[in-house]
């Protein structure tokens, strides 16, 4: 229980340091400083009847662009979802950084804890990702969301498919399927990488033919769900 309290201290200390940005009144600055029109956009075309969004009307100079035909959406349908719940669109952008950032620490923590069944280690770990240099930089100076949001996802991908090759089952399967599809929905280039690190991943250990065919099975459901 010490090392349980231990732990889930030192990773919630980090995790409030870290985001120490997301306090300030107002939006911090970052480079790629689209987010907040991008999810206002996206809240109109909602409001309006389009699902799934497509078509921007309000982009391209008043002319209409179609930006989410091929860009990940999965985040910009939460901060919409945040604005009909009354948050301003700045807000909406603050509570994505909350909530992404708090399931990276989860989720790379149930990983490594899943593989060493040691807390210190899952806490070591854990605490190395979400104060990593460029997790920060992509959050609060570059202002990548969607990247950094995947990124987050990325320990949930690893603990999902680590749990077929522990049984793959058909629970664990669509588990990870599901996960890794959220993870593509949220910017594709890092979901297609995930997916090459997965494969990789998979060959450790030589594993038998039955789970092959579960990641497999897994990824085709990961791109349905995309589709």
């Amino acid at each position: 229980m010490y090392q349980k309290i231990l732990s889930v201290g030192m990773i919630l200390l980090a995790y409030l340091f870290i985001n120490i940005p997301t306090l300030h009144d107002g939006l911090f600055h970052v480079y790629d400083n689209v987010q907040v029109t991008r999810i206002e956009a996206m809240y109109r075309e909602l409001g309006s009847g389009q699902f799934p969004v497509r078509y921007i009307d309000s982009f391209g100079h008043g002319a209409g662009y179609f930006l989410f035909k091929y860009y990940s959406p999965l985040l910009y349908y939460l901060g919409s979802v945040f604005m009909f719940l009354g948050f301003s669109a700045i807000k909406a952008v603050k509570l994505i950084y909350l909530i992404m950032s708090a399931l990276g620490a989860i989720g790379c923590y149930k990983w490594i804890r899943n593989q060493t069944k040691h807390d210190y280690s899952a806490t070591i770990g854990t605490l190395a990702f979400v104060t990593a240099p460029y997790v920060y930089h992509d959050f609060f100076h570059r202002g990548s969301m969607t990247e950094a949001g995947a990124m987050m996802l990325i320990p949930w991908a690893m603990w999902a498919y680590s749990k077929i090759t522990q049984n793959p089952s058909t629970r664990n399967v669509g588990v990870a399927a599901v996960i890794l599809g959220s993870l593509i929905l949220t910017h594709t280039l890092t979901g297609v990488m995930t997916a090459g690190i997965l494969i990789l991943y998979l060959t450790i250990g030589l594993p038998k033919s039955e789970i092959v065919r579960k990641y497999i099975l897994s990824m085709l459901l990961a791109l349905g769900i995309t589709a």
